[in-house]
């Protein structure tokens, strides 16, 4: 497993961990890492 892959799961669990705290929070990181992702995928394009 390399270091994006753990960076990417520890990212994934503590969304979910704060998503578990504050629903509001959670959907606001969730859209927001939705966004960077899709932005990223259109850069390296």
């Amino acid at each position: 497993m390399d270091t994006r892959t753990l960076g990417l799961l520890t990212a994934g669990a503590f969304v979910v961990y704060i998503a578990y705290l504050n629903p509001a929070v959670g959907m606001a990181v969730v859209v927001g890492v939705g966004v960077v992702a899709l932005l990223e995928g259109l850069i390296k394009k």
